[in-house]
């Protein structure tokens, strides 16, 4: 779908919270193709990474009324110490007086790494990147 639509795989992140937070951490690092990121908001069993295919920034964060054994602020901690000694750009976010929920907070700072890690260039509606890849694709090959 990202080829039709024209988008690379590099400016792509993956999202989620709760259960969707740790099929974004598991999707994201088990990619052949790497990107732009991964954010997990109160994800669990995230400390079961043990073969990462690629290696893109993953921003953990959890809310500090959030002390479950599977997920939470422990969790993304222990998370945290696993990819940094896997060599990953990692961070880890706890956010005050939050439990497990989505926040406005939460979602400003997934606005913030999006733009850090994206930054704004336009692409070609998919329109027209479909016909630049029919053009490519009925090229004649060079000598």
């Amino acid at each position: 779908m990202l080829e039709r639509e024209g988008i690379s795989a590099d400016r792509v992140i993956i999202a989620g919270f709760s259960q969707g937070a740790t099929a974004a951490f598991y999707a994201g690092l088990l990619r052949d193709t790497p990107v732009a990121g991964v954010y997990s908001l109160s994800g669990g069993a995230l400390d079961r990474l043990t073969d990462p295919q690629s290696r893109p920034p993953v921003a953990l964060l959890a809310g500090a009324q959030e002390h479950q054994q599977y997920s939470g602020y422990p969790m993304a901690r222990a998370t945290y110490d696993l990819l940094q000694d896997m060599g990953f750009k990692t961070d880890v976010v706890v956010l005050e007086n939050q439990g497990h929920a989505i926040t406005p907070e939460s979602m400003r700072l997934l606005g913030q790494m999006t733009r850090h890690l994206t930054p704004h260039t336009p692409r070609p509606p998919a329109a027209e990147a479909q016909k630049t890849q029919q053009k490519q694709a009925n090229k004649p090959p060079q000598p």
